[in-house]
């Protein structure tokens, strides 16, 4: 069991959980690969001896939204989503807490980091939004989502091919896609701040998240 397995374990992640199948999948094969000469490996990245965990996500109830698996989130935020042309595609609600952290000195910079964003003027990470398509077999999406993109910019290997998921919505793809940037840049910030603390290196830095679209449907349509 290599540094990153060890990690995913003690976050104690939802291996069930399509987001976190997603994020290990990309992750595996960005280690696994050798980098082409001129092509980017491109996927969500979690820092250096960064965990993550993704906690099951859920569409809006009838009168609001569905009960919230975080009810203290260090940091909650909403966006609401267009495609390319304008077109709304929904509205979600991502709360995040960052709680797989050493010390409690590493959580209060990690909570200052998170406090101080400006999710408003920040852009989803467009190669998750890439492999996250990809993987719900929705790759020719990825056009109308991310001005100018192309999934040929992004070098990636889905591990197991497609999973198809109706429940999953574009503008859930979207959200996640700026839930993986907040958390990221978190995860640097700290790293920065304490690069001599060695229990960094040994627990990680980390949280969760959970996100919430108005357009999630609440039941896989049939077939």
């Amino acid at each position: 069991m290599d540094d990153l397995d060890e990690t995913l374990r003690n976050a104690r992640a939802k291996t069930d959980d399509p987001a976190v199948v997603t994020a290990v999948h990309v992750l595996a094969a960005a280690r696994t690969r050798r980098t082409p000469q001129r092509r980017r490996i491109l996927a969500p990245a979690i820092g250096f001896g960064a965990a993550l965990v993704l906690v099951g996500g859920g569409a809006m109830a009838a009168g609001g939204w569905a009960p919230w698996n975080i009810t203290d989130p260090d940091l909650a935020f909403t966006r609401s989503w267009t495609d390319v042309d304008g077109n709304f595609v929904g509205f979600c609600e991502t709360r995040m807490k960052a709680d797989v952290l050493p010390t409690q000195e590493v959580q209060d910079a990690a909570r200052a980091y998170l406090s101080d964003l400006d999710i408003a003027n920040m852009a989803p990470d467009s190669a998750s939004v890439a492999v996250r398509l990809a993987h719900l077999d929705r790759a020719d999406r990825l056009s109308h989502l991310i001005p100018g993109a192309d999934m040929a910019d992004f070098d990636f290997t889905l591990v197991g091919g497609p999973q198809p998921d109706p429940t999953v919505s574009d503008a859930h793809v979207l959200q996640e896609a700026l839930a993986v940037v907040v958390f990221n840049g978190m995860a640097k910030s700290v790293f920065a701040s304490f690069p001599d603390d060695e229990s960094l290196f040994v627990s990680g830095v980390g949280g969760e998240w959970q996100t919430q679209c108005s357009t999630d449907a609440t039941e896989t349509p049939a077939p």
